[in-house]
């Protein structure tokens, strides 16, 4: 839920919450979890095709106080907190 309110409140992604999936990983990091965010297109207000999702960025949440970083923006792939 955490990352949902903070796409929500930096404004991180202009679609429709029809059109984003979260997949979650708890498991391939010890200290994060990982949280992908990604265009989906199966809801006709998405209109795009179906059979391609694009992965939109990433956050890892941490496992000890939950704060957040995103590779939203990132040209190399660092993540960074959010502002």
């Amino acid at each position: 839920m955490a990352v949902y309110q903070a796409v929500k409140k930096y404004n991180l992604s202009t679609l429709n919450d029809h059109c984003i999936a979260y997949d979650f990983d708890d498991i391939s990091d010890i200290h994060y979890f990982i949280v992908r965010v990604r265009e989906i297109n199966t809801d006709t207000i998405c209109k795009g095709d179906y059979n391609i999702s694009f992965n939109l960025f990433s956050f890892k949440v941490s496992r000890k106080d939950y704060s957040l970083l995103t590779d939203k923006d990132s040209k190399d792939g660092v993540f960074h907190p959010l502002h």
